[in-house]
């Protein structure tokens, strides 16, 4: 829904409305895309965890997966997170720990 209400189309731009991590990862084995974006990062879930999206349990398991994933198959992988009032990442600080880069993009 949202690339249809950007008017975004193209035949090399694939979008997956998925918050469950392991049906994302079966879509990226599936189609073996270069790059992956995951928005965002703190709504994503693996069910066989107990926590809530977002608590530090599912974000690290999620995001050691997924950068698992990226580090084995070569797949660029970014993942785009809240950030506060403040200016910091939103949730735990532990996402900034298991990436290799954060950027900061202000508008």
């Amino acid at each position: 829904m949202r690339a249809t209400r950007l008017g975004v189309s193209s035949p090399n731009l694939l979008v997956l409305a998925e918050t469950n991590v392991e049906r994302i990862i079966q879509q990226i084995h599936k189609v073996g895309p270069a790059v992956v974006i995951v928005d965002s990062i703190q709504m994503i879930y693996k069910p066989t965890l107990p926590a809530a999206p977002g608590s530090v349990t599912q974000l690290r398991d999620c995001c050691m997966d997924l950068v698992y994933l990226a580090k084995s198959s070569g797949i660029a992988m970014l993942f785009v997170g809240h950030v506060t009032k403040e200016g910091t990442l939103a949730g735990p600080k532990i996402i900034e720990h298991i990436v290799d880069t954060v950027v900061y993009f202000e508008g």
